[in-house]
């Protein structure tokens, strides 16, 4: 987005806003309710070894990739970006659903991990694109 293009709508804005803080309460969700599921995780994959990477997984991509999700926003059309973070962080929380043992399921997180921390990147750059400088 270079050029300059008309003001939005105020009930457009609100939709917007809207649309971004659910990805990123979604993906920060994502990241903080794992402490609930871990006792039945570690049961169920008798992987009581593995309880540290569970959520290590996630932050550790989360973290990795915020600036490059930064740069593929910076390059690539802002709207496909972020339906692709979207996309990659379902798909990690597909495999996460799906997952037959520990490994999958720390595969699975990983994999949410970068898509959260592109659907978190994209929600400043969709807002500094949105909002008026003014406001």
């Amino acid at each position: 987005m270079t050029g300059e293009t008309a003001p939005l709508l105020p009930g457009r804005m609100v939709l917007i806003m809207l649309a971004l803080f659910l990805g990123m309460f979604t993906a920060n969700l994502d990241a903080t309710i794992l402490a609930t599921a871990v006792p039945k995780i570690t049961t169920e994959f008798q992987s009581i070894d593995d309880i540290g990477w569970y959520g290590s997984s996630a932050f550790l991509t989360f973290a990795a990739f915020q600036t490059s999700w930064g740069k593929v926003y910076k390059h690539i059309d802002i709207k496909w970006s972020y339906l692709v973070s979207l996309l990659v962080f379902e798909m990690g929380s597909l495999i996460c659903a799906a997952a037959p043992n520990s490994t999958a399921l720390i595969a699975g997180r990983a994999v949410a991990g970068v898509g959260g921390a592109g659907l978190t990147t994209g929600t400043f750059v969709v807002i500094g694109h949105t909002v008026p400088p003014r406001r």
